[in-house]
Parts: C-alpha cells; structure tokens; sequence
C-alpha cells in the first residue's frame, strides 16, 4: 500500500513538472510575440518620424526654391550671376543639408506635344527610342501610335494603332485622341510599356516634356535629347555634355551641336533657342529616401500675375537613394545670384 502511495505521488509531481514546462513555454511564446510587435511598433514609429521629418524638409526646401525663383534672373547660362549660376540640365545642388535639387530646362528636354511631329518630327522620337537601343522597326511602330494617339481622327497609321486595337487589349479607354496631359501617359500609348528598356532606372520620362513648345536648347539638354534632337552621335553627346558641365566658362553650344545657320528666324534651325524656357522642371529629393517630388514651374519674376506658376506637382520614384552629398555643390547664396543694382542717387 505504501509503495502504491509512494508511485501515485511520484506519477503527480511528474504532471505537475509538465503542466509547469507547459506553462514556462506558453508565458515564453507569448513573451516573444509581445516582443516582436514592440520591435516592429518601435520600427514602424521610426519610419513614420523619418518620413514626417523627410516631408518637413522637403516643405522647407521647396518654399526656399520658390522664393529663389521668385527674385532670380534667368541667362543663358543658367539661373543667376556667373559664377554664382545655377545650371538647368538637371544638375544636382545640395539645397539644404539633406535635400537636393535639380533644375531641368524644358527646352532642353524632346517634346511630345511639339506642333508638329510628322516628317522631321517623328524621326526625334525615333532617335530618341534608339538611345536604348530600340530598333528602327521597332521605333516605327512605337512613334506610329503615338501620333494616332494624339490625332483626334480614327484614321490608322501604316504601324500605328486606334480604336480597333486598343480593343483588342480590352484598354479601348485608355486612347485619348489628343495632346499628352503628362509625361507618365506615354504607358498609355500603345505598344510603349511592352519595350521595358524605356522604363528602366533612366526612364524615358525623365527625357521628354508635354509642353506644346518645339524650341530646343542644346545648352541644357542631355545626351540623349541632344541625339534626337540634332541627330550627333551618342558619343559625341555624351562627351559635349561632359564638357558643358566641368568647364568653369560657359560655352554656348548651340553651334557646336548644330553648325551653322542658328540664330537665323527663317533657316530650318530656327527652333533652336539657346536662351532658357520659363518653364523649369524641379526634382526635390532626400537624402537616403527612395522617392522624391517632382514640379513643373513656370518662372516668371517680371510677370505682374506672379514670380512663378506651379503647373504639376507629382511623386517620382528614386531607384536609388543618395547616400553621400559630398561631391554635389551647394545652391549659391541667393543674394550672390542677384545681379549688381546701380545705386541712384
């Protein structure tokens, strides 16, 4: 009877050592799980607070771009005084401690709402597309349905697409029959974001324009619209564009680009303008972010209506984040970009 006593005690200390074990690992699970989602609350206020501070500066950056704009002249070369300039092919300035700025002349960029685009037009936007390597078959047909996309007719180029093909992918909606309305519409045209190689990480959006203006400034155009636009070789683009941006003089490259006859109104270079557009695109971003803002800005200081016009204002993807700003130059002083008044007395 003992030794049954004795086995009964033993078989429940026994329960009792699991029944604690089970405790011991429930109360440790359920402390691991209070402990994850701290870690990730933790974690996520902190990237709440990185992207409310991210959105402060680049609120303050972008109030003191705009009071620039406002007071600034614009010159051939650039915005401001030389040296104290700022140049407008999409150069990076550090604007603040960590916010950088890129000031990007439309006229400088190849225009998809030009007044015209067929004959001398359309081969632009061939050259363009050949850039990333599209082929010239391949760029026919692509070039052939944006013009029926602009059109306002169903009539159907050799290559081209309307209606009847826009069905046929089930996007009949998508084909406006008019002007483009942004740079990102390009995905709606037919055929355009199949060819990935235009949307890579320098996609063909950040080339082009939707403004109705067909000048053109090779001053401020990258090697890419230079191409399209003038028809010179890729390398020697990319090398005009190298010089242009070390150079510590400006240089007028209109006629390098272009050779002779620019300057004449009536010539068929007529639509080079050397001078900067009004309009400026400006890409504000942070530093260690992967997105920033893009804004086209009309700059008009000698207006009475107002010293600049914000027309679109948008988000833009970075692929890849600024980790460094040591080699970008800091905006100048805006006092210094100012030109010298003459005192009256």
């Amino acid at each position: 009877m003992k030794a049954i006593q004795c086995l009964q005690a033993s078989t429940q200390r026994g329960y009792i050592l699991v029944l604690n074990l089970a405790v011991l690992a429930i109360m440790l699970l359920g402390a691991s799980y209070v402990g994850q989602r701290v870690t990730d609350a933790v974690r996520l206020a902190k990237a709440e607070e990185q992207s409310v501070n991210a959105n402060y500066e680049l609120e303050s950056a972008r109030s003191k771009l705009l009071l620039m704009l406002a007071v600034v002249p614009r010159y051939v070369h650039g915005l401001g005084v030389a040296p104290n300039s700022m140049a407008l092919d999409g150069s990076r300035y550090l604007l603040s401690d960590s916010v950088v700025v890129s000031l990007q002349d439309v006229r400088g960029l190849v225009s998809l709402n030009g007044t015209n685009l067929n004959g001398f037009g359309r081969d632009r936007i061939e050259r363009l597309l050949g850039t990333w390597g599209v082929s010239d078959a391949r760029a026919s047909e692509l070039t052939d349905a944006l013009l029926d996309y602009r059109d306002t007719d169903d009539l159907r180029r050799l290559n081209g697409a309307e209606r009847n093909e826009y069905r046929q992918v089930s996007v009949e909606p998508a084909l406006r029959n008019g002007d483009l309305l942004g740079v990102s519409e390009l995905q709606r045209v037919y055929g355009w974001k199949s060819v990935p190689e235009l949307w890579s990480e320098d996609a063909i959006v950040d080339h082009v324009s939707v403004q109705t203006g067909s000048s053109f400034n090779p001053n401020t155009a990258n090697w890419r619209a230079l191409v399209a636009m003038a028809g010179v070789e890729p390398e020697t683009a990319k090398g005009l564009v190298t010089h242009r941006r070390i150079a510590t003089i400006f240089e007028d490259q209109s006629s390098l680009v272009f050779g002779a006859g620019v300057g004449d109104p009536f010539g068929n270079k007529s639509f080079v303008m050397p001078f900067p557009s009004a309009t400026l695109i400006a890409t504000l971003r942070s530093t260690g972010l992967g997105w920033g803002y893009r804004m086209v800005i009309t700059h008009t200081p000698g207006e009475n209506t107002g010293p600049w016009r914000i027309a679109a204002v948008w988000r833009v993807p970075m692929p890849r984040p600024l980790k460094s700003v040591k080699d970008v130059h800091a905006v100048p002083d805006i006092g210094l970009m100012l030109p010298e008044v003459a005192s009256v007395r």
